[in-house]
């Protein structure tokens, strides 16, 4: 007998199976008919049935299941998505750019602080360290 969980936020959910491939696919079949009487339907883009140690991304973080370093222990790990550290990099790249160029330094740097700040905060509960450098990295060559 499979076990289910469920983690929901706002209108995004995850379910997650502990059992076999083909019981995810039946739950998948159910959650379609538990949301028709509400007038609720499951995204075909957003819908997929995948491995944890193969990894999913929900709200920003990427979830992954890995061996822990020096032991044969899995852990899951979470750390923020490409595709939203790609996001904040254009924004980095946007306050940097050109049609910012008359800023004053301090000017630039509050409006840097602000939004790093923020991504940096929602993320930080996560493996994020090696991020973080990057995201550093990359506004320190746009700065300087």
């Amino acid at each position: 007998m499979p076990d289910y969980w469920l983690v929901r936020y706002a209108d995004g959910f995850l379910v997650l199976v502990f059992g076999r491939r083909e019981h995810a696919g039946e739950l998948c079949d159910e959650v379609a008919e538990a949301l028709k009487p509400v007038g609720l339907g499951l995204s075909v883009e957003r819908t997929g049935i995948t491995r944890i140690d193969e990894g999913v991304d929900f709200l920003g973080w990427r979830i992954r299941c890995h061996r822990k370093g020096g032991t044969d222990r899995q852990c899951i790990y979470t750390c923020p998505a490409r595709k939203f550290l790609r996001s904040v990099m254009d924004g980095v790249e946007g306050l940097a750019g050109r049609q910012n160029v008359g800023l004053s330094l301090e000017s630039l740097l509050n409006r840097l602080n602000s939004v790093l700040r923020g991504w940096c905060a929602y993320f930080c509960p996560g493996v994020s360290g090696v991020a973080f450098c990057y995201l550093s990295h990359c506004a320190w060559m746009r700065v300087t």
